[in-house]
């Protein structure tokens, strides 16, 4: 067990240290600051929804909507007033420029929104649109997948009563088109987070249809590996 502890105190440092450089260019969610709860999962609705266990904790989806699959729904517990801070983007493609999808609070005692949800609701239910035409568009770029998005301003939105609610991404005008988003803006990344940076990755970039690879250097790469491998020794060897 001690053998291991200057080998993982190393390399906690070096991993440190090239995840800051990495993150001097990032602007837009990452695998590293975001839970990625889904990329490109297919269909959801309201009685298959991801559940979201805390708001606070910044967490990202990823959705290509499709005729059969319009939407991308989140399910949480919702406090009363309790601000959530959402936010959308779009990958950085040509096709993509103009693409303005919403997002949708929809809990208990919210008014009926106008105009109406492409969606139905659950009786005694409103909705808060997010709406990224009226959002300010910055251009982001993701330091360690490589990739690019054109984001929208961040906002919040607030139930009007606790009680079971739903935050729900879709293209007002149907179609076929991909976004992300995000809920939450507290980082809590954890070790256990190292095992699925690399395959989510992949996926992120498939998603924003880029070749497989990353966009930080193989030395962070090989390091995300490599701390991944040594925590898991530690774990495993006997004391």
């Amino acid at each position: 067990m001690k053998g291991f502890l200057f080998p993982c105190v190393a390399l906690s440092a070096v991993f440190v240290c090239g995840l800051a450089g990495a993150q001097e260019e990032e602007k837009a969610p990452s695998p590293w600051t975001h839970r990625v709860v889904v990329v490109n999962g297919g269909a959801t609705s309201l009685t298959t929804p991801h559940e979201i266990a805390d708001t606070d904790a910044a967490q990202i989806g990823y959705h290509a909507a499709t005729e059969t699959a319009p939407a991308l729904w989140f399910a949480f517990e919702g406090s009363y007033q309790k601000p959530l801070t959402v936010r959308m983007g779009v990958p950085k493609i040509e096709s993509y420029r103009l693409l303005r999808p919403r997002m949708a609070l929809v809990a208990p005692g919210l008014p009926q929104p106008e105009p109406p949800l492409p969606f139905p609701v659950p009786p005694g239910y409103g909705a808060i649109v997010y709406d990224t035409a009226d959002q300010v568009v910055s251009d982001g770029r993701d330091g360690f997948t490589g990739t690019r998005s054109w984001m929208f301003a961040a906002d919040t939105l607030s139930p009007a009563s606790a009680g079971r609610a739903f935050l729900v991404g879709y293209l007002p005008e149907g179609g076929a088109g991909k976004f992300w988003m995000t809920v939450g803006d507290e980082t809590r990344f954890r070790f256990a987070d190292l095992f699925g940076v690399v395959s989510k990755t992949v996926e992120i970039r498939r998603f924003h249809e880029m070749s497989d690879g990353f966009g930080a250097t193989v030395w962070q790469v090989v390091t995300v590996l490599g701390l991944a491998l040594v925590i898991t020794l530690v774990a495993v060897s006997p004391k």
